[in-house]
This record gives structure tokens, C-alpha cells and sequence, in this order.
């Protein structure tokens, strides 16, 4: 599976905050004087904060936050079964199955 381009990135940021407003609210909301509290520009930090709801979601629906991600990235049912399907044989070669 190859890297996410950037574009692939925001728009599952973007998908996941929209389904999710009040998460959106919540990022929306962190400020720049927050991201220079910790050294890091304002996206960085919404970026993290995105990822750091995502993993909880996952967790509390006991799914894997890669795939919830992917779920997001995807335009169809089609193009997320790919994905999963290369990220799945990556994972065999290089093990060795």
C-alpha cells in the first residue's frame, strides 16, 4: 500500500469531521496560541487532535483506526476493499507468507 498523498489525507480528515460535528466543533475551536504552546503549527495540531478522535471511535467500536481512516479516504465500497486487499498482501510478503 502506498503512502496517502496529502490530498488523500485531508479529505479523510474532512470526511471524518463532517460526520462527526461535534468533533469538528471541538477542532475548529483549537487555537494558534495552543499549537505554539507545544511547539507545533496550528494543522499539526488539528491533524493530531483528528487522529486522536478517530482512535477512539475505533476503539470504542472495536475496529481496527486504519480502517476506520481508510473508510473515510475511499470513494466507494470498491476503492476501500482494494486498499484493505494491498495493505493485506503487503502485510504477507513481508512476512514471508
Amino acid at each position: 500500500m502506498a503512502k496517502f498523498t496529502d490530498e488523500q489525507m485531508e479529505k479523510g480528515y474532512t470526511r471524518f469531521l463532517r460526520a462527526h460535528p461535534s468533533i469538528e466543533n471541538r477542532i475548529d475551536g483549537l487555537t494558534q496560541a495552543e499549537a505554539d504552546a507545544l511547539g507545533i503549527t496550528l494543522k499539526e495540531l488539528r491533524d493530531t487532535e483528528t487522529m486522536r478522535e478517530l482512535q477512539a471511535i475505533a476503539k470504542a467500536k472495536r475496529v481496527d483506526s486504519s480502517d476506520l481512516f481508510w473508510s473515510f479516504v475511499a470513494d466507494t465500497r470498491e476503492e476501500y476493499e482494494e486498499m484493505v486487499a494491498a495493505r493485506d498482501k503487503a502485510m504477507k510478503e513481508a512476512i514471508g507468507l
